[in-house]
């Protein structure tokens, strides 16, 4: 008997931790593939691979993202091999697994909840089944000896037996961990080359979030820390780059946490970044001080406020204390060694426009290193589902079933928002212009974050203006006409300046805009560039740039970028990335950017300021 397990992640770099736990399940007895494919992928090309691994079974782990595909390849692979069974699993097929299983002929199964146990359950009974009647699909027939033990797992729902057992008697959870073989002690290096490693120490949430599936099952329970400590200590020798927990809360148990965060900084090797779901509110002093000696970029932490109006929190079963959140995340970022994700959540009762709009401006006013403004989405299975009318909700009846509108949000509140958040994601988020837009908040839009963002959106949908130029390029030119639209309340000169700093950190190019371009560089270029080859010529300053101790002057001119500027911006970025705030210091220098040292976590190269006459 032959089992592919496999999906569709979204991207290349994401891979798949339920596909693996199955494999570790049935590995031992059964020959089974693991292999994963993207939903940008040609759909004809996946189905070509899987046909020609000539599988008993193929089993996909399904999720909104990929669901519809799924369905697509599954259907078109029992058209062509009407014998190869069809096994779905995951949160998309969960909550109505009987439903797909009606109006989906060519499903044969559906595991509803954790599968491993279901999965390893089930490969027993198909080697019972091919052993007596050597084609595997015709051993499910009426009468079958196998049919009664087929019912017998509690959440396997089959095409071939009907289902007697209504959906909340079912067992969705494992509760004994210890069942689950590790699954990355023997992983190759070429395994997770250039991918993000996804891992859980623990399965399950202390939190009840209406919105969310994790609250349908109750409790919180922990993999063997031995195991944990072996499986994450052979991932770091490989060479993994960064380590995704998918544990719901990291520090839902403070000890836990502690002895856990000890451990990794114990695996430092220098380039490693492990991302943590955490509950900023639950952290204490003993977790928040061993934090502080961390790395620079060794720890990367996503929190979820969701909404900071009580109300909404309430009644979707949210436990925030924002007080206790924000002093948190301040503290934190004054370590200026964490990279830290806040989110936010449009769409939740309770919550019109003019009350998100604070939400927003509270959690901006953190000055978090991401803030992702998500929309509701009505999962099946989530609690929120059940108060769809209480709330006047409409919202998509196909994946990502985002809300279209409620009670205090119209469709065009909810459009509104989105063109808040395009702005955001691609101003704020990206990182690549960061530091001209915390500028232009602290000079301009203090505690008014969302108008910030919110003006910038109608200066994009400004049609009037057609350049054609980088997409970069054009961004900067946005941002500079909204700082100039509101020039009496900044040092204008000071934020081109720092727009130019930010155009320098997306990348080396040729040459910078001319709008942005040193008016001192262009009076006195030639002895600028003398000046920068001086530089380096001199081994220590490369050094300190960050190149290797051997580099070539000639291979390192080649690899940075620099510019007169006539402020400290280094000071300026070191100060404001710990306390949010910082002087202004006017000094003519040279900042020289090296391309070549790789981004660090927050999306800063590294870079020198050399003092310089005009």
């Amino acid at each position: 008997m032959k089992i592919l397990l496999t999906t569709l992640n979204s991207k290349f770099i994401h891979s798949n931790l339920a596909v693996k736990y199955m494999h570790a399940m049935i590995r031992d007895r059964v020959d089974s593939v693991v292999e994963e494919f993207t939903i940008n992928e040609d759909i004809e090309e996946i189905l070509s691979r899987i046909m020609q691994g000539g599988y008993d079974m193929v089993a996909f782990s399904c999720y909104i993202w990929n669901i519809e595909r799924t369905m697509k390849l599954a259907e078109n692979i029992k058209k062509i091999s009407p014998q190869t069974m069809i096994l779905l699993g995951g949160p998309e097929v969960t909550y109505d697994a009987d439903v797909v299983i009606k109006k989906n002929p060519f499903v044969d199964f559906v595991i509803a909840g954790e599968g491993e146990k279901a999965i390893s359950d089930l490969a027993d009974i198909m080697l019972q089944a091919e052993d007596s009647a050597g084609e595997i699909s015709r051993a499910f027939g009426e009468n079958s000896p196998y049919l009664e033990p087929l019912m017998n797992i509690t959440n396997l729902y089959t095409a071939f037996a009907p289902c007697d057992m209504d959906f909340e008697s079912r067992s969705l959870v494992i509760t004994d961990l210890s069942i689950i073989p590790p699954v990355y002690l023997e992983t190759k290096k070429q395994e997770i080359e250039n991918k993000i490693v996804y891992y859980e120490t623990s399965r399950g949430c202390t939190f009840s979030c209406a919105y969310c599936l994790s609250s349908t099952t109750k409790g919180v329970r922990f993999f063997d820390y031995d195991r944990v400590k072996a499986e994450l200590t052979h991932l770091v020798s490989l060479g993994a780059r960064q380590i995704k927990f998918v544990d719901r809360t990291f520090n839902s148990d403070e000890s836990k946490a502690l002895d856990m965060i000890s451990f990794l900084m114990s695996l430092d090797d220098g380039s490693i970044n492990f991302h943590f779901e955490i509950t900023a509110h639950l952290l204490q002093r003993p977790v928040l001080d061993l934090i502080k000696t961390a790395r620079r970029g060794l720890f990367q932490f996503e929190i979820g406020v969701q909404s900071t109006n009580d109300a909404t929190l309430r009644e979707v079963r949210r436990a925030n204390r924002f007080e206790e959140l924000s002093h948190n995340v301040l503290e934190i970022k004054s370590y200026g060694n964490v990279h830290q994700h806040l989110d936010l959540i449009a769409g939740l009762p309770y919550e019109d426009l003019q009350r998100f709009r604070k939400s927003f401006n509270d959690v901006f006013s953190l000055k978090p290193d991401a803030l992702q403004l998500g929309f509701l989405k009505i999962l099946k299975g989530s609690p929120i589902e059940k108060t769809v009318e209480n709330h006047g909700y409409s919202y998509r009846s196909y994946p990502p079933y985002e809300v279209l509108k409620n009670s205090y949000m119209s469709y065009a509140d909810i459009d509104h928002l989105r063109a808040v958040e395009n702005v955001l994601d691609r101003f704020y988020n990206t990182g690549r212009f960061r530091y001209s837009i915390e500028y232009l908040y602290d000079a301009v839009y203090c505690g008014r974050g969302y108008d910030l963002f919110e003006d910038l959106s109608a200066i994009i949908k400004d049609n009037k203006i057609n350049i054609v130029r980088k997409e970069e390029e054009f961004r900067a030119m946005k941002l500079l006409g909204l700082s100039r639209s509101e020039c009496d309340c900044m040092n204008t000169d000071f934020y081109v300046e720092l727009l130019r700093l930010d155009y320098m950190n997306m990348g080396r190019n040729p040459s910078l805009p001319a709008f942005l371009a040193s008016k001192n560089a262009r009076e006195g270029e030639s002895r600028l560039r003398e000046f920068i080859f001086e530089f380096t010529r001199d081994q220590q300053n490369l050094v300190e740039l960050g190149f290797a101790e051997d580099v070539h002057y000639k291979d390192a001119y080649k690899k940075i970028n620099w510019s007169i500027f006539e402020y400290d911006m280094v000071q300026y970025i070191s100060e404001i990335k710990k306390s949010g705030k910082t002087d202004i210091v006017k000094v003519v220098n040279v900042l020289i950017v090296n391309y070549d040292s790789g981004k660090d976590h927050n999306g800063d190269y590294r870079m020198l300021r050399r003092a310089y006459e005009i």
